[in-house]
């Protein structure tokens, strides 16, 4: 009877520490590690980008077709919700959006600056800042911020294992949101979002569909 409970005891300890182990949070510089190491052989992607986002009462959501070539020439069309078969490409050597808008407007092909509202989502967020690598330098800098405190866990996000960045006290005055969830997949790569304000959800976004190192030139991505 004792050495069936020592057995016993013994494998309770070996479950505990096992579990332990497996449910290890990762460190900042390891998660910072492995997505520097994910982008770097990156030379293009496609994904669909499911976004939702708030400013005051009015609310958008959209899916996108996204395509991306480095160093960032980025094509963009809705494909289902707001703005439906709207097309945008974002020259990164101009700074300047061609596309068309969805509709009866469909025909017309403008070009324009990234200042001009037609480009700009009710949060005033354009398609420059839509990419991965957009999004990871950003980051770097809300890190890097004087007052901002982040937590790191491991989660299960839609079905799917996740480390979950949480980071809060970002000033809101500079990055229109002051509270992150970023959610990361096995291999470094960004598989969601979400931005509050307040309290509040201002922005939810997730990837889904993605392919990588296709081939993609920037004379695919070009709005005909």
């Amino acid at each position: 009877m004792k050495k069936l409970l020592i057995v016993l005891l013994t494998l309770f300890a070996l479950i505990i520490f096992s579990e332990e182990i497996i449910l290890e949070e990762p460190t900042l510089d390891e998660i910072c590690g492995k997505v520097k190491a994910f982008h770097n052989e990156i030379n293009d992607y496609t994904c669909h980008i499911h976004a939702y986002i708030v400013k005051g009462k009015k609310n958008s959501e959209t899916t996108w077709l996204h395509k991306f070539v480095k160093p960032q020439y980025i094509y963009m069309e809705s494909i289902e919700g707001d703005r439906l078969d709207s097309k945008a490409y974002y020259n990164c050597e101009s700074k300047k959006v061609t596309g068309r808008r969805g509709g009866f407007l469909r025909h017309i092909k403008l070009t324009l600056s990234l200042s001009h509202f037609l480009v700009q989502n009710i949060r005033g967020t354009t398609i420059a800042e839509s990419d991965w690598f957009f999004y990871i330098n950003r980051l770097r800098n809300i890190i890097d911020e004087d007052n901002t405190d982040y937590e790191i866990k491991n989660v299960l996000y839609r079905n799917e294992n996740a480390t979950e960045l949480h980071i809060t006290k970002i000033p809101s005055e500079k990055y229109n949101f002051d509270e992150a969830r970023i959610y990361f997949g096995e291999h470094g790569r960004i598989i969601g979002f979400k931005h509050y304000e307040e309290g509040n959800i201002v922005e939810n976004t997730f990837y889904t569909d993605i392919t990588i190192n296709t081939g993609l030139v920037k004379e695919d991505l070009y709005v005909k």
